[in-house]
């Protein structure tokens, strides 16, 4: 009784992480398009790729998809020494390209090739 508050915020953040998402591919470019708010909420370019890989969990074997993993050079996150300059914009990090999991996809083939990174695609057994 006392771990039902935390699983049901773990199937809440879940749900919010990756059920109330949507893929969107198109040539060269996927966006991460939220289905709540109706907005894209971020994106990863097919130049920034450089690995990707196909994973099976034990949800994913239970619903019968696959766990697409796109590996990026994410941004520069070293703190800079000093006070920061008050005039510059805060850079919100939204249009920057980070790795994206993809999970409990079906056909994560056709996100590959759309993407046109299948040349670095590698299986997890």
């Amino acid at each position: 009784m006392v771990l039902l508050p935390f699983a049901v915020a773990r199937a809440v953040a879940r749900y919010l992480t990756y059920g109330a998402v949507e893929y969107r591919c198109y040539d060269g470019l996927l966006v991460v398009h939220s289905t709540l708010l109706g907005a894209g909420q971020a994106r990863l370019r097919r130049q920034a790729v450089e690995g990707v890989t196909i994973e099976r969990d034990f949800a994913d074997r239970l619903f019968d998809t696959e766990t697409l993993v796109l590996d990026a050079e994410g941004p520069d996150t070293t703190p800079e020494p000093g006070l920061p300059d008050p005039e510059a914009e805060p850079a919100d990090g939204v249009d920057e390209d980070r790795p994206r999991n993809l999970a409990h996809v079906r056909e994560p083939e056709v996100i590959v090739d759309t993407l046109g990174v299948a040349w670095v695609l590698e299986r997890d057994g």
